[in-house]
């Protein structure tokens, strides 16, 4: 009998043996759905190993990763998949090393069986996928931790998984599953709850007194140390789909976007050099440390620098002019009343071209307001029309950082 005959015997025997206790098959797993988690059954060379996890942990973890079509792949993908989170191991049962057909099904027949009750066991006393959280020193490989802290982020505890991140970079770990040269499974798990975290900005205060009073609690192993502590159910209104909340909160934050990022009229025409040039350097920097914190080394260390700088400065030059904007936003939303004064048209024009998709171009007209011999910039194309020395009357307010904001000019009356 050839090796690969045995394979085929073997395959048989087990597929059948299984469909008597509830079991699918796929290559050389064994696998079962109930109670909201994934019982898999992994034959290896000498034993079969049984391991639990939550069904939504999968789910989670390829939305996390990026890789949210594998949700629509057989179930048998939570087993077998390169991208599949590992489960904590319930029990293992050895294989005996035979050719005998009803020999094999008597191994395979107890090993289902033994799974069986297992499984019952293990959902008595975990009735709840959703506060399961896994007993770390009986996990079937994984380094990264990423069962826990999927556990941790399912349940609202975000702080709690960007803190075991932060240590696990302390110490210089290196995850399992990496994407291209500076990314890996903790980068995206921290830019998820990152985005997770814009939302609590504006719904933690007004919604934390409407947590369910009545919420479940249950005591789980968590950590290597296996502590016990109690775990709280997610609120109800924690449970609805993310894009909910921002339709919900539209009419809230796009009226303020537009208002503090408005590019058209400006009332800071200049702003200095330094502080673009020291914004650009910022971010350069910041860039160029994460970069080596991934320990590089030879060409791919001048690679990644090259590119962090690059890739800094562009995102500089965008953070500087975000924060021109709300700036800006903010010292006219809190102006003064109008004031109007007499002002005379120096020789100060300058003309400024935009190019691109939207009307950007300027046309700054320098004025000298006759009290207080004050200067003043005011980005208008009628007034930019105004020969010089002409008199005119201004209307402006003052900001609330002190730079003046335009409002209209008229002639003087005769």
């Amino acid at each position: 009998m050839t090796d690969k005959e045995y394979k085929k015997i073997i395959a048989d025997v087990r597929r059948s043996v299984s469909r008597k206790y509830g079991f699918r098959q796929s290559s050389y797993i064994n696998f079962e759905v109930d109670g909201g988690y994934f019982f898999c059954l992994s034959f290896l060379t000498d034993e079969a190993r049984l391991t639990v996890k939550p069904m939504y942990a999968d789910d989670l973890w390829w939305d996390i990763w990026g890789a949210s079509e594998n949700k629509k792949e057989p179930m048998s993908l939570r087993g077998t998949g390169a991208y599949s989170l590992s489960g904590q191991v319930l029990a293992t049962y050895e294989i005996k090393d035979t050719a005998d057909k009803s020999k094999l099904e008597s191994l395979f027949a107890q090993v289902f069986n033994d799974a069986t009750a297992e499984i019952t066991r293990f959902i008595a006393d975990n009735p709840d996928a959703d506060l399961f959280y896994p007993d770390e020193s009986r996990m079937d490989h994984d380094p990264d931790r990423l069962l826990y802290l999927m556990a941790l982020i399912h349940n609202g505890r975000e702080e709690e998984a960007m803190a075991i991140i932060r240590e696990a970079r302390k110490n210089k770990h290196r995850c399992m599953f990496r994407s291209g040269m500076f990314s890996d499974s903790y980068t995206y798990i921290r830019r998820w709850c990152d985005r997770k975290s814009i939302f609590r900005l504006f719904t933690k205060w007004p919604l934390k007194h409407l947590k369910r009073s009545d919420a479940s609690e249950n005591a789980g192993r968590v950590s290597a140390g296996c502590d016990i502590e109690k775990h709280r159910r997610k609120p109800w209104y924690r449970l609805l789909p993310e894009w909910v909340y921002w339709v919900v909160l539209a009419p809230v934050y796009i009226p303020v976007l537009f208002y503090f990022f408005d590019l058209h009229k400006r009332t800071l025409y200049d702003v200095p050099w330094w502080i673009w040039f020291g914004g650009c350097l910022s971010v350069s920097v910041y860039f160029l440390i994460i970069t080596l914190k991934n320990g590089l080394k030879g060409n791919g260390l001048f690679v990644g620098m090259l590119m962090s700088v690059t890739l800094g400065f562009a995102c500089g030059v965008m953070a500087v002019g975000a924060c021109v904007g709300l700036f800006d936003g903010i010292n006219r939303l809190f102006a003064s009343g109008p004031i109007s004064e007499t002002a005379i048209v120096t020789n100060g024009k300058f003309h400024h071209i935009g190019r691109g998709r939207g009307d950007f171009s300027r046309f700054v007209t320098v004025v000298e307001l006759k009290t207080g011999n004050r200067i003043m910039k005011i980005d208008d194309v009628e007034l930019y029309k105004v020969p010089p020395r002409s008199e005119v009357i201004i209307t402006y307010r003052h900001g609330l950082f002190g730079i003046y904001v335009f409002d209209k000019f008229s002639y003087p009356s005769e």
